[in-house]
Parts: C-alpha cells; sequence; structure tokens
C-alpha cells in the first residue's frame, strides 16, 4: 500500500485538481489486495490520462487478460500489484523528468 500512496501523491504532484478518495482498508489479506487492485485501476487510468497528454508510453493493464486473477493466491496477486505500480512510477518518473526539462 505504501508504493500505490507514493503513486497517488505522484499524481497529485502532476495534477494537482485530481481527486482521489480515501480508502477504509479491509483486515483481511483477500479483502485487501482486492481493494487496492480496485484502487489501482482508478490510479492507472488516471496516469494513463496524463500519460497521453505527456506523449509518454502507458499501457493499463487489463483484468481480461487474466480472468482467473480474483482466485489466484495472495502472493501472485501481490506480485502482478507490484508490476503494475512500477510500470505507474515508470512512467510518472518520464512525466516528472519532462516537466523538469520544460523549465530548463
Amino acid at each position: 500500500m505504501k508504493d500505490a500512496k507514493k503513486v497517488s501523491q505522484s499524481l497529485r504532484e502532476l495534477w494537482p485538481d485530481l481527486e482521489i478518495d480515501d480508502v477504509t482498508w479491509s483486515d483481511q489479506p483477500q479483502g485487501m489486495i482486492g481493494q487496492l487492485e480496485d484502487e489501482l485501476l482508478i490510479l492507472e487510468d488516471h496516469t494513463s490520462e496524463l500519460a497521453d497528454s505527456f506523449g509518454v508510453f502507458y499501457k493499463i493493464w487489463n483484468p481480461e487478460e487474466e480472468p482467473d486473477q480474483p482466485n489466484k493466491g495472495l502472493a501472485e496477486r501481490a506480485a502482478l500489484v507490484k508490476k503494475r505500480i512500477a510500470a505507474m512510477n515508470d512512467a510518472l518518473a518520464q512525466m516528472q523528468a519532462k516537466l523538469g526539462g520544460a523549465g530548463a
């Protein structure tokens, strides 16, 4: 969740008007990972919008490509969450670099 919060913070820095709701997290691992996956879909949509405006390549994860994802174990789902967050962080870093280069 710490990484997802970092993505959310980076998005807010690049898009100050962005409103992202706070979440009351489940205390059960399956519920928590499901909530995290739902939140990532929202963050990925916003990242995609920003990436388009910055001319940065970013591809949203498509849950239909892995229809059995909710039935996988926590470790597999957590590994996929990490990959999705890493992809968003990479795209956001490229956008932030473009912003930094624009001011020079």
